[in-house]
């Protein structure tokens, strides 16, 4: 994709990434090789199966609907695809959702970049969407998904006892959300 088109896909822009959809066809040589890792995908549902081609582009079509946005986080300097990041089990009626992230690139981790997506997605959910909550939840030997939340204002509202099987035993997990009122009241809201 030329640069031209790639900026005119762009769904989100923040001032070091984009957040943009991910094309079934272009988009899934770096995501499929995230997917089969398992360093990366360990606290994740996908990594106790294989993908496949196939897997990811039904996966990206499915995750594109009136309750589900699924967007690729793209390094805005080099146009690198380094993560992707999900609001899903979007409820219009309650005005709450679900949000997930990757960053699969393991030389764009621990830079901010989660941050940022994170953040430019809570100003959609809040500001477009009308959401009033958005809720997030980690194994809890996910320290840095659970770091990543709490910088971005999200609050630990409770544990799910031995909810994740990895590696034979049952793992709690954290469930952290955030409230429009409080995403509104960080002061600054930059990574």
């Amino acid at each position: 994709m030329d640069k031209k088109s790639e900026l005119q896909s762009v769904f989100l822009n923040g001032k070091r990434v984009c957040l943009r959809p991910l094309h079934p066809d272009e988009d899934l040589t770096d995501y499929l090789s995230w997917m089969n890792y398992q360093e990366i995908t360990r606290y994740l549902e996908t990594g106790k199966s294989v993908t496949t081609i196939k897997s990811l582009r039904d996966y990206i079509i499915q995750n594109n609907s009136s309750n589900s946005i699924l967007l690729g986080i793209f390094i805005k300097e080099t146009g690198k695809h380094i993560g992707n990041i999900k609001l899903h089990l979007i409820d219009y009626q309650n005005r709450s959702a679900e949000i997930g992230i990757i960053i699969g690139d393991k030389t764009s981790q621990g830079q901010g970049y989660a941050c940022e997506s994170i953040r430019l997605l809570l100003d959609h959910a809040f500001l477009r969407l009308n959401l009033h909550r958005v809720s997030a939840g980690m194994v809890v030997n996910n320290i840095a998904s659970k770091r990543v939340f709490e910088k971005s204002g999200f609050v630990l509202e409770g544990t799910l006892r031995e909810s994740f099987l990895l590696d034979g035993t049952y793992h709690d997990c954290y469930r952290l959300g955030i409230l429009e009122s409080e995403y509104m009241s960080i002061p600054d809201k930059e990574a």
